[in-house]
């Protein structure tokens, strides 16, 4: 049983899925959850454009810090009140944000979402979390879906149940 897990928490479909799971985990072991928001840092070069007035780095930081921030409090909304949470928002990368907190010993479990995007430019938080001391559980975005074979499908709808009739005397 885990008693205390780690959500890795942001505006996804993943995340949410991720944080469902932790529920049904902490509601059956009667724990806790950590929820962890990671406000990534601005890039060192801001585009600008003669439209757009220029926004400063620390400006966008203060905006990542507010989005993660409201992502750890619409994420504890959604945690039912039995369940004691505490709430993180830290700076940078996700992955590392989630290992730093994982190695503090505080956590039982780290459960993270995943999107079913097949493009990305950076690994998934998961993978980039293994070798992580502290299990980490990965949610996927979308349920599994079972795809069945047309032909199989079209051969049960066409073809009549087969019924023994018994021969008659002659």
């Amino acid at each position: 049983m885990f008693h205390r897990i780690l959500v890795g928490i942001d505006d996804s479909s993943a995340s949410r899925r991720a944080l469902e799971r932790a529920v049904e985990l902490a509601t059956e072991g009667h724990g806790r959850i950590g929820l962890l928001g990671s406000a990534p840092e601005p890039p060192c070069m801001i585009a600008t454009s003669p439209v757009v007035p220029p926004a400063s780095r620390s400006q966008l930081r203060a905006e990542t810090e507010q989005w993660a921030q409201r992502c750890v409090e619409e994420a504890t909304d959604a945690v039912p009140t039995e369940i004691p949470v505490t709430k993180l928002v830290c700076h940078g990368d996700p992955a590392s944000a989630l290992r730093r907190e994982a190695e503090s010993g505080n956590w039982d479990l780290i459960v993270v979402g995943q999107s079913s995007k097949r493009f990305r430019l950076f690994r998934p938080v998961g993978a980039r979390l293994e070798g992580c001391a502290t299990p980490v559980l990965v949610v996927h975005d979308g349920a599994p879906t079972s795809v069945e074979r047309p032909a199989a499908a079209a051969s049960r709808t066409t073809k009549p149940p087969t019924r023994a009739v018994p021969a008659k005397g002659v």
